[in-house]
């Protein structure tokens, strides 16, 4: 009776064991499914604060302006490397540059080369970075492919007033000697800029600031840059 009261235990007990692998096995997959097709949680992530500097050279005067942004990047799903688990996040603002008496140039968070996309300038200032020097406060030169997009507001209070630059309208604005000289990245481990920009533009702190219009209001008029503007180019954040 004894021998088989422990059979019967044993037998319980390896039955016991079954389900509980099986609903930790379905536990795990239910876990890669929806960080497959939802977050990425199964995938490694990558966070990067990374202080742009930016320099200026108008009058034989060096101007600059800085900001640390912050970018999230996740690697490939080990479930499906073939499926994307979310890209690149950003977080922070875009950099005033101050320039005498002339107003300040917005260097903002978009590749110029793609123009007003911000999804991806994380992409863009990240150019450079990976290239066999230890992690930590590493710095680059920023190619001048990689440039962001540059903005200038006559009327820094008023969102319509902006103009994007190219080298020659750069110039004619701040001056024929005026040149960006540099743009600097380096890892850092300082807190992520916040509200600076607010201040010069206070127009960003309006509830309705994303549906903002920077143009003419015609978004098919391609041919009015400003019209593919968006606050998404000046602000990554919810403060």
């Amino acid at each position: 009776m004894i021998a088989r009261a422990n059979q019967n235990r044993l037998i319980h007990e390896a039955g016991a064991f079954w389900w509980a692998a099986r609903v930790a096995r379905a536990l795990f997959f239910a876990c890669c499914f929806v960080a497959l097709f939802g977050s990425g949680g199964c995938a490694k992530k990558y966070v990067n604060r990374l202080e742009v500097t930016v320099t200026v050279q108008s009058g034989r005067k060096l101007y600059t302006g800085s900001g640390v942004q912050e970018t999230r990047c996740y690697g490939p799903n080990p479930i499906a490397p073939n499926i994307s688990t979310g890209g690149c996040q950003l977080e922070g603002e875009a950099i005033p540059i101050l320039i005498g008496t002339k107003g300040y140039l917005i260097a903002t968070m978009s590749w110029a080369k793609e123009c007003c996309d911000p999804g991806l300038y994380p992409f863009a200032i990240r150019n450079g970075g990976n290239k066999g020097a230890p992690f930590w406060r590493r710095s680059w030169i920023l190619e001048r492919q990689y440039y962001p997009l540059f903005v200038r507001l006559s009327d820094p209070s008023n969102h319509l007033s902006a103009n994007v630059l190219d080298d020659n309208e750069l110039k004619s604005f701040y001056g024929e000697d005026t040149v960006i000289k540099e743009i600097k990245v380096e890892r850092v481990f300082k807190p992520i800029t916040k509200r600076r920009l607010i201040k010069i533009l206070p127009w960003l702190h309006d509830e309705d600031a994303r549906y903002k219009r920077f143009g003419n209001g015609n978004m098919g008029d391609r041919s009015q840059v400003e019209n593919l503007l968006q606050s998404a180019n000046f602000k990554w954040g919810d403060w």
